[in-house]
């Protein structure tokens, strides 16, 4: 029986048909199958791997023909196990299916890197192919901006009440798909050893961690699932996307006196929380809690990456001259802020963008308070400290690029604050 611990996924009629020359991508499905059968046999006991190995040969044999024979057998030997053993077997292939997905997956991932970094971004519908249909057709540079400045995407959030699938186990298959992308690199011995170990942990932990809830879904559980793939993504996304499409226009619409500016046309929606159509549990109060616990999730990300922020623009007033503009607005939050520098009042006084963003982030922790206060039904403090709205923060942001751009520093202030300003003028505060 140990023998056949490695053999979890040994037949290449488990991988598509399409996928069966891959080698790289039957290696990962064989590592993540050797790991999970390991792992099944070890916490399971050998009667539930000795079914699941017969079960899938069984299954894999009546794919390439047919055999009524054998194919009742397979369901003698499933009515035959008692409720926990099969429990435990339906439990092992959900599994390894989750896995082998997130292994074709990765591999995908990989694939289209490779064909970018050998052919260019030139698939059908990619920006740089687009662009270059666009100037086939004599599509001048003017015509192209007036397309950007009334161009719209607006992708919308909506619930899946039956989605059974915990946060917890999204989570989960998430570090194992990251643990995936680290394999297909290239690792010295003892990192994909490392790594390798860090794969059996996760497996081992998604093994016993239950797959589905104990109890009913709720609005606000919703809501929370939303704001998870934001947070795991989408808040990173957002700002490559707007740097690949600025590098394809840069690339196929370049001039020396014409240049075409991409605004900011990305916006996001959603229906969790706020949808009456015929959903009994979604009240005034459930959309209230929605809007901010949205609030929430987004002023956090803000918060972070300026305080992110703080740690890069440590440019000393002793080597570059702010804005005027910079300086007053400093000046002005210093005045209506002071008890932030009260106690250290030298502090960054050299760094007058390290000064700012502190300041800034006082700001947005009076914004997340008073959101914070709402959600537990208290009044909130509108004569506070706080951004009012996404346009004020915004407008310091500008203040900052500008000033960064006015002595010499365009290059820095189109790295991470750029990527701020995108998220904020794409969430700004909802």
């Amino acid at each position: 029986m140990t023998a056949e611990i490695k053999t979890f996924p040994s037949s290449k009629n488990e991988i598509p048909a399409s996928s069966v020359n891959d080698k790289p991508l039957r290696q990962m499905v064989k590592l993540f199958g050797n790991t999970l059968g390991d792992i099944l046999n070890e916490q399971a006991g050998e009667q539930v791997f000795a079914a699941v190995e017969a079960l899938r040969k069984g299954h894999i044999s009546l794919r390439k023909q047919e055999n009524m024979a054998k194919r009742r057998q397979l369901s003698r030997l499933i009515e035959g196990l008692d409720s926990e053993s099969l429990s435990q077997v339906v439990r092992a292939f959900s599994l390894y299916f989750s896995l082998v997905n997130i292994a074709e997956e990765t591999y995908s991932h990989k694939d289209r890197r490779k064909h970018v970094d050998r052919l260019g971004p030139t698939w059908q519908g990619s920006f740089v192919q687009t662009l270059r249909n666009l100037k086939a057709q004599e599509v001048g540079f003017d015509q192209v901006q007036t397309l950007f400045d009334h161009m719209a995407y607006t992708p919308v959030i909506t619930a899946h009440p039956t989605e059974s699938k915990r946060r917890t186990m999204m989570e989960s298959l998430r570090r194992i798909f990251l643990i995936a992308e680290r394999l297909y690199m290239r690792l010295t011995r003892i990192e994909r050893e490392q790594t390798v170990q860090e794969l059996e942990r996760e497996v081992h932990i998604l093994f016993k961690t239950n797959e589905v809830r104990v109890r009913k879904l709720e609005v606000l559980d919703e809501v929370k699932n939303g704001l998870h793939y934001f947070r795991e993504s989408l808040f990173t996304a957002v700002p490559q996307v707007y740097r690949n499409l600025e590098r394809s226009v840069a690339r196929i619409y370049s001039g020396k006196d014409e240049t075409i500016k991409v605004p900011s046309f990305i916006r996001f929606g959603s229906w969790i929380g706020g949808d009456r159509d015929g959903n009994p549990f979604v009240k005034p109060k459930t959309t209230v809690m929605a809007l901010c616990l949205q609030a929430r999730e987004i002023l956090q990300e803000y918060d972070g990456r300026l305080m992110t922020l703080s740690h890069i623009l440590t440019q000393s007033s002793k080597l570059c001259t702010p804005s005027e503009a910079f300086q007053k607005s400093l000046e002005k939050d210093e005045r209506e802020i002071p008890q932030i520098f009260e106690k250290t009042p030298d502090r960054f006084l050299q760094e007058p963008y390290r000064r700012k963003l502190y300041l800034m982030h006082a700001r947005l922790m009076c914004t997340l308070d008073g959101i914070n206060a709402l959600m537990k039904g208290e009044e909130l403090d509108r004569d506070g400290c706080g951004y009012t709205n996404e346009k004020n923060l915004l407008r310091d942001l500008y203040l900052i690029r500008d000033s960064l751009i006015s002595h010499g520093d365009a290059v820095v202030a189109d790295g991470k604050l750029q990527d701020l300003i995108r998220l904020a003028e794409t969430f700004g505060f909802f």
